[in-house]
């Protein structure tokens, strides 16, 4: 490309020229792939093998979510489930469930899967590029639409969260025919968009909710199940935008699930693989083992799946090892998130050089 064609005898000093043209040997959708977070779809490599609900597990929930994305458009009461519970009650393990089942129904438009620990995933910089990139690949009819708006604007990715998703999402959209049911967009965990540095986060997460409110503001054929940790100030926000929570069907998980439940059908058949594989008697463990586990999970899969992936060790006797976890203490307030510290506590204490390892997590 030829920024002064014709021209000679002159010299620019300290000039700075940036190319946004979308022919730098990329294609349009090849340039938006550059700004996506290509990691952060439920399919994505980055996240193999993702968190998903056991077989049995959860059937209120899911029974919930299936019924409100298969519902007729006319039907319909209300565009967004809001499904938010304390940590480790499994949210990512039913948005990965639900986000698969629409992808085989045809019904997935895009997913976002938001991690506080990846740069590219905690924040919301690259959460429009992503949903546009995969809407190309779900609502194909889009495409030359949102290649269209990549020509004519090739800076269209340094703008506004607002305008990109005005530009690349809404009026592809609104130009495609109507399609005969409506898709799902699945985003979890926006308790984890912290932002940049200098940015706090719950200004962060109200940016994601003005996204998501402009979206069902704007009649597209699009449903969504955003998933999050019961903050106060997510939930102000939603408040805030009287539109977004009238169309909003708030669901508490720690209430809907039947949890000592659906812990105890998690548990007893990871047991019996351990069992089979370690020799341990058939009376192993007992269903008071079971029952003391299933009561200090309080409905936390993640006490019950590390409970389970510290048993089974492959260097340890599982007996032993689910002795030292009885063993423990439960604290007297029996709150989950406790218990789930104490849990930690006693797996890091078994290790060969427990002073050498607190040491190098206090670094950290």
């Amino acid at each position: 490309m030829s920024y002064f064609q014709g021209a000679h005898h002159f010299s620019v000093q300290g000039a700075s020229f940036n190319d946004y043209s979308v022919n730098q040997g990329l294609g349009p959708i090849q340039f938006l792939l550059q700004y996506s977070a290509t990691g952060a779809a439920h399919d994505a490599e980055e996240r193999q093998p993702p968190p998903r609900c056991h077989p049995q597990t959860r059937k209120r929930i899911l029974s919930i979510l299936r019924t409100w994305i298969k519902t007729l458009r006319e039907e319909r009461d209300k565009s967004v489930v809001w499904l938010y519970g304390p940590a480790g009650m499994g949210k990512s393990a039913i948005a990965q469930t639900i986000a698969e089942e629409c992808e085989a129904l045809g019904l997935l438009a895009a997913s976002f899967f938001f991690n506080r620990a990846n740069p590219q995933r905690n924040r919301a910089a690259r959460l429009v590029a992503s949903i546009a990139l995969q809407l190309c690949e779900s609502i194909p009819e889009i495409r030359p639409y949102v290649e269209d708006v990549m020509r004519s604007t090739p800076t269209i990715l340094t703008k506004s969260l607002p305008l990109q998703l005005r530009r690349l999402v809404i009026e592809p959209l609104k130009r495609v025919p109507p399609l005969a049911e409506d898709r799902a967009v699945i985003i979890d965990g926006l308790d984890e968009c912290l932002g940049p540095d200098n940015v706090d986060q719950e200004q962060e997460q109200a940016l994601v909710l003005g996204l998501i409110d402009t979206l069902q503001s704007s009649n597209l054929p699009l449903i969504i199940l955003l998933c999050s940790r019961p903050e106060s100030w997510i939930k102000e926000g939603f408040l805030d935008r009287g539109g977004l929570w009238q169309r909003t069907n708030p669901i508490d998980l720690y209430d809907t699930s039947d949890k000592d439940n659906d812990v105890e059908v998690y548990l007893r058949p990871e047991f019996e693989r351990i069992r089979r594989i370690s020799e341990c008697g058939d009376s192993w463990p007992s269903d008071e083992d079971i029952t003391t586990l299933v009561q200090r999970a309080s409905g936390q899969f993640i006490y019950a799946a590390t409970v389970v992936r510290y048993v089974e060790d492959r260097y340890s006797h599982p007996q032993d090892r689910l002795t030292t976890i009885l063993s423990t203490k439960t604290p007297e307030d029996h709150k989950p998130l406790h218990v789930l510290d104490d849990l930690y506590l006693t797996i890091l204490r078994q290790t060969p050089n427990y002073k050498a390892t607190m040491e190098v997590l206090g670094s950290m």
